[in-house]
């Protein structure tokens, strides 16, 4: 190998090297974005779990006047003391 030729086996390994090279640049950006979207979108989720939790909150504070349920087959009359 002289005069400063190459093989072209060489060549061509050297080409998908830097071709691979650059895939793997662009797979690296593209992950560190996915993986900030990823901590926003759970961000957000956590923010509705709270949400929620607090709204659970409040409608079983509201629950205080419901009747207690009565078996559909227990006879009315007995329904009616349960009740009173």
């Amino acid at each position: 190998m002289s005069g400063g030729v190459q093989d072209p086996k060489v060549v061509r390994l050297k080409a998908e090297l830097a071709a691979a090279s650059h895939e793997v640049a662009r797979l690296t950006a593209e992950n560190a974005e996915l993986e900030m979207l990823l901590a926003e979108q759970q961000k957000v989720l956590d923010a509705n779990q709270a949400d929620l939790d607090r709204y659970r909150v409040l409608v079983e504070q509201q629950r205080f006047n419901q009747p207690e349920r009565v078996d559909s087959k227990t006879p009315a009359s007995q329904q009616a003391v349960v009740l009173v």
